[in-house]
């Protein structure tokens, strides 16, 4: 990753840049959330905006919520959550898997949390 060589040469500017730049193509990206979040490379204000500029699609949306607990230190409210993860256990005979899905209703909004 780009932006960890950056970090390493400690050039703050191009590796939270690169860095954000990877959560924009894919906000699925822990480690470049974890660097930007973890260390000196943004402030807390800074972190806040980062949260708010991802792209997030309707399967990824959890991630909003989980990434903001993350940068507060504790969990949303139920009426600040956006995103909603609906666990399913399908059971096979050789093995059980676990599938992890949104789920939102006809309206196009998410349902309450569970």
């Amino acid at each position: 990753m780009l932006a960890k060589s950056y970090e390493t040469l400690e050039n703050k500017l191009y590796a939270t840049q690169f860095y954000r730049e990877a959560l924009k193509q894919n906000p699925e990206c822990h480690e470049a959330f974890n660097r930007l979040t973890s260390g000196y490379l943004l402030t807390l204000n800074e972190k806040e905006q980062l949260v708010s500029e991802i792209n997030y699609t309707a399967e990824n949306l959890w991630l909003k919520d989980y990434y903001i607990s993350k940068i507060r230190g504790e969990l949303r409210s139920a009426s600040e959550v956006e995103g909603h993860v609906k666990l399913l256990v399908v059971l096979d005979s050789n093995s059980s898997h676990l599938i992890i899905a949104t789920e939102h209703d006809e309206s196009g909004m998410t349902p309450p949390r569970f």
